[in-house]
């Protein structure tokens, strides 16, 4: 039997507009039900598909940092007033990783945990948003320097 032989060209195409055609209707977000509340830390049931390093929103409008994911519930930080949360509220899931306000604009400025201005002084400008977590730079070693650490002597122009 000969089977025709796929163009993975055509495959990509054909994958791409199906992704593009995709879309989830509203009523499918993932959502959660907050077990216990204690010491800035929420332990929450039912958001099978979140990830570890996630935001996410609670109804009362607090944010959250997924940080521990067990098998039948997961962790989250709260990043604000716990007293705001209570047993049985939802959690929604918002789709992305915590990030931060980074750069020049934040100098002499007061921000609160998430990077919102607190000074009253308005909203930030020239910074941009960065993840929390990230990999670190990747560290590049010369061949003069590795062959002076094999050797044992020291390198003069460090």
């Amino acid at each position: 039997m000969h089977l025709p032989r796929l163009d993975p060209t055509e495959i990509t195409s054909i994958l791409k507009q199906k992704i593009q055609e995709f879309h989830t209707p509203e009523s499918a977000q993932e959502v959660g039900f907050v077990l216990t509340v204690g010491d800035g830390t929420a332990l929450v049931w039912g958001m099978t598909n979140v990830c570890a390093g996630e935001m996410v929103i609670f109804d009362s409008g607090l944010k959250g940092m997924v940080m521990n994911l067990w098998s039948d519930h997961i962790g989250i930080v709260l990043l604000g007033d716990d007293r705001l949360i209570k047993q049985g509220d939802v959690v929604r899931r918002s789709g992305h990783r915590m990030e931060v306000a980074a750069g020049p604009g934040l100098l002499g400025r007061v921000v609160d945990a998430l990077g919102n201005p607190i000074d009253g002084r308005g909203p930030l400008t020239d910074v941009t948003m960065t993840p929390i977590e990230r990999p670190a730079p990747v560290l590049w070693i010369d061949n003069l320097f590795m062959s002076r650490c094999k050797q044992g002597s020291k390198p003069s122009t460090l």
